[in-house]
């Protein structure tokens, strides 16, 4: 046996050794993480009160027209499924929504409906938190745009219509008129959900809420298993390294040993999991991952395999960050705030499409964002070529970057 192989095998028996602490000390941050994937989505799925939005109506609804109308968007439209309207003073409307107990408010002007119903332009205003930018903000801004479009095209083709007619001295039934073009808008408007189809797209890549936060667990616990791994770091041997070297085992070599027997038993966890994982599926129906279905031994296999590559650059990532610090503690620490800064900005927490696009485009190419992109295209059959190059890659910087480091520690000591 070559002095590398030996020296491969030794890491390897080594890590074993540690791998009962190693594996308790896992389970229970999965326990951690689990329970705070649960919470967030058990919040979200199921109950009709978080799937609504809530917006406020301030104005004098004393008037008969719009009292009419807003009775019935809350009891006619389809939109009493998705919205709820509440009908509040100015005072009460600013409270809730410093409170969030309301996403925003439609401020609606004295003399608003008078003004529709003249030509005149008496905006309505829709106020939201200065800063909000969560997905009920959002959507309710987006409604209000569509309203007002509809508003505006409306009450210019009814005064268009009136401008034609005394054109052409029309004259005798514009009441009448009036009255049908503005039923048969009314009726488009009540309407509408006939024009569209509806396609659920889920959080990313297609995925239910469910799904993408099972993504999230696993490069989640990858990324914290750095930390769990902390024993298996915590000795750097630089004498050793240095008699290694003399040995002829270059340290590019002891790097790439040490890299292989790292990535060997966290292959080993990921096995593990995904068994135990398939057995709780087979015996518990876990709402809201739909796209798994009960797996079995096959794919079991198939996942661990599909593994390879995202697991091997986050391993080599955990190596070059041990590497590059020198003093444990704070190579932990800065394990630590990588994981939680990278799953943050990669949508690990929160879904990060309400950052600005550039921030969403650079976590597609982080390591994290792309093992987490990568598992949400395999769990929708997606193409995956684009993360598996750009994975290889990190992979090989990582451990060529760390072999450097202590090619550097080696020689650059001794000098």
């Amino acid at each position: 046996m070559s002095m590398r192989k030996k020296y491969f095998s030794l890491q390897l028996k080594r890590n074993i050794k540690l791998y009962p602490t190693i594996l308790i000390v896992t389970v229970i941050t999965m326990c951690v993480l689990a329970l705070g994937v649960y919470l967030i989505v058990s919040e979200t799925i199921g109950t009709e009160d978080n799937q609504k939005i809530r917006v406020g109506v301030v104005g004098n609804l004393e008037d008969t027209t719009l009292g009419v109308g807003i009775e019935a968007i809350k009891n006619i439209d389809s939109s009493r499924f998705t919205i709820e309207i509440r009908e509040m003073s100015r005072k009460e409307a600013e409270k809730a929504l410093l409170n969030g107990e309301i996403h925003g408010f439609m401020d609606i002007p004295d003399g608003f409906i008078e003004g529709v119903m003249r030509g005149d332009n008496y905006p309505a205003t829709y106020v939201v938190k200065k800063g909000a930018m969560n997905f009920g903000s959002i959507i309710t801004g987006e409604i209000a745009d569509a309203v007002s479009d509809w508003v505006i095209k409306s009450q210019s083709s009814i005064y268009s219509m009136h401008s034609l007619a005394r054109d052409h001295g029309i004259t005798k039934g514009m009441g009448a008129k009036n009255r049908q073009l503005n039923m048969e808008y009314i009726g488009l408007v009540l309407s509408r959900d006939e024009i569209y189809n509806i396609e659920t797209t889920g959080v990313a890549d297609d995925l239910g809420i469910g799904a993408y936060y099972l993504c999230a667990l696993i490069v989640l616990m990858l990324m914290f298993w750095g930390i769990s791994c902390f024993s298996i770091f915590a000795s750097k041997d630089m004498p050793l390294s240095k008699l290694l070297a003399s040995r002829g085992i270059r340290p590019m070599h002891q790097v790439f040993c040490e890299f292989l027997s790292f990535g060997a038993i966290t292959m080993i966890t990921v096995a593990i999991f995904a068994a135990v994982f398939s057995i709780v599926l087979s015996n518990v129906n876990i709402v809201g991952i739909e796209e798994i279905g009960t797996p079995g031994v096959f794919d079991v296999i198939v996942f661990v395999l599909k593994m390879l590559i995202p697991v091997m650059m986050i391993c080599s990532m955990h190596v070059f960050v041990y590497e590059a610090v020198p003093n444990s503690v704070g190579a932990v620490l800065l394990q630590f705030l990588i994981s939680v800064g990278l799953g943050y900005l990669c949508g690990c927490f929160y879904p990060n499409y309400f950052f600005p696009e550039s921030i969403q485009n650079m976590a597609s190419y982080l390591p994290t964002g792309l093992g987490f992109s990568y598992l949400r295209k395999c769990l929708s059959d997606s193409d995956t070529t684009k993360e598996l190059i750009i994975m290889c890659a990190y992979c090989i910087a990582f451990v060529t970057g760390s072999g450097f480091l202590r090619k550097y520690k080696v020689t650059g000591d001794s000098q």
